[in-house]
């Protein structure tokens, strides 16, 4: 052979080797949640990026309210909502109220969290299990699967619970700055209680909980101190055996003050790089970069909001930042949607939408294709725009009651 054809020959086939092998590691191994931008062309000089969403057979909205607790269809490609009933979780009591609502990571099981007060007993804390029907979305009746920790024989009020990515542990997070831990039966939903973290200080105050998609670290924000309350950001390992939690050195005596006042909820980004804290009383969101190897916490952004935060939520794809904020003085009420920078975690304001007054919670459905908001009386469903997330109202049903936190499961 020709010793010119051969070095061609080689050649060729070893760009053609490097050309294979980067084409395999940029498309082939991802998460399938994370994969989600690829590019296609319009015309014959025009690219434009295309979303591929995660696809879902059906989806359903669980929503707590004054009545109890709603479940409504959501169809995966409309948006449109069907009520399938309501079952009342209020416990039988003179007060009652459902805290919260979450899911495990399997979807199999929805719990809530509340609270009942009765002259004879005072306060007390449940959390409720509910089997999901995967078909249907219609909840078993409910079952009393834990009474929340009581500590130094006060009740630790339910405000809210995070599960491991396994789906082996709940954190909940309540009206004492302490954690109480649990295992979680994933065949009966079943909650056995292994302990409680408490904060440096347990002088008053409350924790709201999160736990990063590895499961490797576990944080809670709220306020507290034996001087005066004061917001704080605590970070934890998490014992991926026992489910236990350990304090991260630097968040151990000085954790991260100063810049807070009153935290009440916490995000983490679907990716387990970046932490969004919304500050209640200084009306900012503050963004916060997780060290992957010892998950401390370094300062990236303040973002201000410029009104009253009522809650915020996370694009389960990592590409907006949803903030419902309200403004008292006008009672004029709007979703603001901010850009998340991949790289720095950085947020941006993208769209503002303006939406009906009342008490605003949000949720981001699993497929990023829609946000779910319960004001006063009636949920609404809003298509979210794939690549600058501007809303446009999709559905709207009332419900005849105050509602609280929404939460949409996804079945594939």
């Amino acid at each position: 052979m020709n010793k010119n054809i051969f070095w061609l020959l080689a050649i060729a086939f070893g760009l053609g080797l490097v050309i294979w092998s980067l084409g395999f590691g940029l498309g082939g191994c991802s998460s399938p949640t994370l994969e989600n931008i690829t590019s296609t062309t319009s015309g014959s000089n025009t690219t434009t990026p295309t979303i591929i969403f995660p696809s879902f057979t059906s989806e359903f909205v669980y929503l707590t309210t004054a009545a109890g607790l709603s479940t409504y269809d959501l169809n995966p490609s409309t948006g449109k909502l069907t009520l399938k009933g309501t079952i009342n979780d209020t416990v039988e009591a003179e007060f009652g109220r459902i805290g919260f609502a979450c899911l495990d990571p399997s979807s199999t099981f929805l719990f809530t969290g509340g609270w009942i007060f009765t002259p004879s007993s005072n306060y007390n804390s449940e959390i409720h299990a509910f089997k999901i029907d995967p078909s249907s979305g219609v909840l078993a009746a409910p079952k009393i699967t834990a009474v929340n920790y009581l500590h130094n024989s006060i009740v630790n009020l339910a405000h809210n619970a995070a599960i491991d990515p396994l789906g082996q542990y709940v954190y909940i997070g309540g009206e004492r700055p302490l954690i109480s831990i649990y295992r979680l039966n994933s065949s009966t939903g079943e909650l056995t209680f292994i302990g409680s973290k408490e904060a440096p200080s347990t002088s008053g105050g409350s924790l709201f909980t999160a736990v990063d998609p590895t499961g490797k670290f576990a944080y809670a924000c709220g306020q507290y101190g034996s001087q005066g309350f004061q917001g704080h950001i605590l970070g934890y390992k998490v014992n991926s055996i026992t489910g236990e939690l350990a304090f991260i050195e630097a968040l151990d005596t000085s954790i991260i003050a100063g810049v807070l006042t009153d935290p009440r909820k916490i995000l983490i980004d679907p990716r387990g790089k970046f932490i969004y804290v919304e500050e209640y009383n200084f009306t900012d969101v503050l963004v916060y970069q997780i060290d992957q190897t010892t998950g401390k916490l370094s300062l990236v952004q303040t973002e201000g909001i410029g009104a009253g935060i009522g809650d915020i939520a996370i694009d389960p794809l990592g590409r907006f930042l949803y903030v419902a904020t309200g403004d008292k003085a006008t009672l004029s009420r709007s979703i603001k949607v901010y850009s998340i920078d991949s790289i720095t975690g950085k947020l941006s304001l993208s769209a503002t939408k303006d939406v009906p007054a009342g008490s605003q919670y949000i949720a981001a459905d699993p497929s990023g294709k829609f946000i779910c908001l319960a004001p006063d009386n009636f949920v609404a469903v809003y298509g979210v725009h794939p690549s600058t997330g501007e809303l446009t109202l999709v559905d709207s049903l009332e419900t005849g009651t105050i509602n609280y936190r929404p939460e949409i499961v996804g079945i594939k």
